[in-house]
């Protein structure tokens, strides 16, 4: 007989998605809205996050940003720090123009 497969709940995840007034990667806040830094966005455990997305998923609607999702994260450290390299490139932004990286010193939370 064949096991039935769960798919594996990350146990921290933020949710993400593209503003589309410009673009800029955005993260969902602890006051349910959008903030550009990874290190602003509130952190969310097992199914409390598929709660929020569901929420978020509301601003996609409005056509205030899209593709929104959740990415897990490290939650122990000071920092926030997605578990994947696409996801952390997205965090600090874009590498093709340096200017306009996010300084990995305001990735760090208070």
């Amino acid at each position: 007989m064949a096991k039935k497969t769960e798919k594996i709940r990350p146990a921290a995840v933020v949710l993400t998605a593209n503003r589309l007034g410009d673009g800029r990667v955005v993260w969902y806040g602890a006051d349910e809205q959008w903030v550009e830094h990874i290190a602003d966005a509130k952190i969310f455990f097992g199914a409390e996050g598929d709660d929020a997305l569901a929420r978020a998923k509301d601003w996609e609607r409005r056509e205030i940003v899209v593709g929104t999702y959740a990415v897990s994260v490290e939650a122990e450290s000071v920092a926030v720090l997605p578990t994947t390299t696409r996801e952390r490139i997205r965090s600090l932004g874009p590498t093709v123009r340096p200017d306009l990286a996010v300084s990995p010193a305001t990735q760090m939370s208070p």
